[in-house]
């Protein structure tokens, strides 16, 4: 029997993306305008954001219709009223030469050479979708970002992995079937390092059906199973 009296629950977590409501989506986005939709295709960046800072390739066409690429990048910060995006405005730059497709005979590599074409900004009001304004003064684009979908993972994540969740005492959300809900009240918080600390007075608990959690200790993994604690191969 568990009998809870007045538990405090100690919770260290990385810090990281603490002023964001979201992360970002590292991914393939569609570039959506008045007169080209998400399906028309053609378009598109390529977005690899690392240690909040962001590196994007956009596969676009000049206006005599040849295809080149542009490369996008800077720091991104937290914007007022949320979201992510870059502080100010950036320069945005095309590039010819490099490699082409074919043999090296007849396709020998030449130096990339960059071309300054205007300039860019960009933010990001969900996990998966954005906005992008890019050109030079006097003829500027603005463009919705959407991210592409990518075999069965869309811009929504299925049903079937988004679980069952109901409140317990605070009405903070509690996933149904956990091996263990501990439902707190924050009631202090403590940088230490890489990780915060968090001190939360336990208000509610719940025990999962699966009486059988994964422990660690002295090195090693172990399951509580009919009272001893069995060792798993895993360290």
């Amino acid at each position: 029997m568990i009998r809870l009296s007045r538990w405090t629950l100690l919770v260290l977590a990385p810090i990281a993306w603490s002023a964001g409501a979201f992360t970002p989506e590292n991914g393939f986005y569609d570039m959506q305008t008045s007169d080209a939709g998400a399906l028309d295709g053609g378009i598109g960046l390529a977005v690899e954001i690392q240690n909040d800072y962001l590196f994007a390739v956009g596969n676009v066409y000049r206006p005599d219709g040849q295809p080149t690429f542009v490369t996008i990048e800077g720091p991104i910060h937290p914007l007022p009223g949320g979201g992510w995006g870059l502080s100010d405005e950036h320069d945005l730059y095309t590039f010819s030469g490099g490699q082409c497709i074919g043999s090296l005979e007849r396709c020998p590599y030449r130096k990339p050479t960059s071309s300054h074409i205007g300039g860019f900004s960009i933010a990001f009001t969900a996990e998966n979708e954005g906005h992008l304004e890019w050109g030079e003064p006097g003829n500027r684009a603005s463009v919705t970002l959407r991210r592409s979908c990518v075999g069965s993972l869309c811009y929504d994540a299925p049903s079937s992995l988004l679980g069952e969740w109901d409140v317990i005492s605070t009405g903070a959300p509690t996933l149904k079937g956990a091996l263990a809900v501990f439902d707190c009240e924050l009631i202090d918080t403590k940088d230490l390092a890489t990780h915060r600390v968090l001190f939360g007075k336990v208000t509610g608990l719940r025990m999962g059906d699966n009486l059988r959690p994964l422990i660690y200790h002295a090195r090693g993994y172990h399951v509580l199973d009919s009272g001893a604690a069995a060792f798993t191969e895993k360290e």
